[in-house]
């Protein structure tokens, strides 16, 4: 690459007028990468893989919820004590299409879910599935040809490694049909998507199971009717083991984990995201996963938004351009102009570093900090299960959560006073509840696949360019004739187009 640093002075004169256009084009796009990759300091992250131990624990959370219509408010407040899980499913959420996913309040998170319909049940409320997947993990949900079992399947990717996650809601007395739909559901999947862990969570509804499990795997005993017999025989032929093993308060286990790994280990979780129900205590589950690398959301931009534009106007003025470019090809004055316009880039608009916020935006400094202390008091109750220690995990879980109440309450009362002072803003905060994120999670061109939003649309310009480069080529008007912002601009989007260049968050 081209070191404008090493020189003394810079002087485009001191470019070869030998230099062809297919050797400047190899510069060009190599320059224009440039502004997406990593930062030489290592104290500045990038958009690109960290490397972690390859033991690494995967956590999830999983609580049957009874509704969430009703509970929203409470499941928004209780949320930022949940932004350390990698998974998150719920099951009886009772939503319908009329409650976006905005709505829930599950920031940083990308949510899958299946409403109750027409299709899976004959009653109108109840039932429902969730999962939320965080924003750290690349996934793509599973497409099922059944319709008639209120269950959800994703398959997240780490690297080369694949774990399949599914949720599942079998409504009491299920009737054997379901039944069976979700298993062959379940061994369809496992088929296609061979030597992949697999971790199943749902309130199957089955009171009258005993569970356990050996070396081999799974081991039921039961009445022995169609439904039971249906699920523990499909299940004990692909492995799987049972790991919850935690009775509700009437003593039977209604909420379980199937995986075809061993290792799996549930608790009850110490905290639940609505207040939980007799019947279906929350669970925290921890799944042994051979992760190569985890996805860092962090990069760098060129925020041309606020550029140097009076500093990119002397710049180029300081040039006799047409004293210069009389010295050269067509080709070596692109080369050249180009080489300046990079420059510029460089020395006038500044470099930013975007992360993705792990907090909603209406959290406070104090509710972020209490939430720390929280982690750590209860990392120090686990490891020594000292008395004194959980009083001080309990009184800071207690703080959390009256501070989060406060915050959010002090959130929705700013809004609603600028419905009178500052109707905009209101408008926009209602906007963004009812938005819907409709871009595809997968998104295939002939034999390429794009899983993440940036791949996507690099894969969607190498099919489009062609039809759009001579588009921007006639509206680069010449320089003289309108303003050095907007020919910069324009020169700007034809670089984005053409590569990974950063131009906002």
């Amino acid at each position: 690459m081209y070191n404008f640093k090493s020189q003394s002075s810079y002087c485009t004169r001191c470019h070869s007028a030998q230099q062809t256009l297919k050797p400047f084009v190899l510069y060009f796009n190599n320059f224009k990468t440039s502004f997406s990759k990593p930062d030489d300091n290592p104290n500045t992250k990038s958009n690109k893989l960290c490397n972690k131990a390859l033991n690494s624990n995967l956590k999830i959370f999983y609580q049957n919820v009874r509704g969430l219509k009703t509970k929203l408010v409470n499941l928004r407040c209780s949320f930022p004590m949940f932004n350390f899980y990698d998974v998150i499913i719920l099951t009886e959420t009772w939503l319908t299409p009329d409650i976006s996913d905005s709505e829930l309040g599950f920031h940083g998170f990308q949510v899958i879910r299946l409403d109750r319909n027409p299709n899976n049940s004959s009653f109108l409320r109840g039932g429902g599935v969730l999962i939320a997947i965080n924003n750290s993990i690349k996934y793509h949900p599973i497409t099922l040809s059944t319709s008639n079992v209120e269950q959800i399947f994703a398959l997240l990717s780490f690297n080369s490694n694949y774990l399949l996650v599914g949720g599942v809601y079998l409504p009491p007395h299920s009737p054997l049909p379901v039944v069976e739909s979700h298993v062959a559901s379940v061994e369809q999947i496992i088929s296609s998507y061979k030597s992949v862990s697999v971790i199943l969570c749902g309130d199957y509804n089955l009171p009258n199971v005993t569970w356990s499990s050996d070396e081999l795997g799974l081991i039921a005993t039961s009445d022995h009717n169609m439904v039971t017999t249906s699920i523990i025989d499909s299940f004990s032929y692909l492995n799987f083991f049972q790991h919850n093993f935690l009775p509700n308060s009437h003593g039977s286990i209604l909420d379980l984990i199937f995986s075809n790994s061993n290792k799996v280990t549930s608790s009850t979780a110490t905290e639940s995201l609505v207040i939980p129900d007799p019947y279906h205590p929350p669970l925290h589950i921890i799944f042994p996963f051979q992760s190569d690398n985890v996805a860092d959301n962090t990069h760098t931009y060129k925020d041309f938004k606020n550029a140097n534009y009076s500093g990119i106007s002397q710049f180029f003025n300081s040039f006799n351009w047409e004293s210069t470019f009389s010295q050269y090809s067509i080709d070596g004055a692109a080369s050249i102009f180009n080489e300046a316009l990079l420059h510029s880039i460089e020395l006038f608009v500044p470099t930013k570093i975007y992360k993705l916020p792990k907090f909603p935006l209406w959290t406070s400094p104090t509710l972020k900090n209490l939430i720390l202390k929280k982690k750590r008091a209860h990392a120090v109750f686990k490891r020594t299960k000292l008395p004194c220690d959980y009083l001080a995990f309990s009184e800071l879980r207690a703080k959390c959560k009256h501070t989060s109440k406060i915050d959010y309450q002090s959130y929705i009362r700013h809004t609603e006073y600028s419905l009178t002072h500052n109707p905009s803003s209101f408008w926009k905060y209602t906007k963004n509840l009812s938005k819907h994120n409709t871009l595809p999670s997968t998104l295939r061109w002939d034999t390429t696949t794009a899983d993440n939003p940036r791949d996507s649309a690099n894969c969607y310009l190498s099919t489009s360019i062609p039809c759009i480069i001579p588009l921007f080529l006639h509206l680069l008007i010449p320089l003289q004739i309108i303003d050095i912002r907007t020919n910069f601009l324009l020169i700007a989007s034809l670089l984005l187009m053409m590569g990974n260049l950063h131009l906002t968050p």
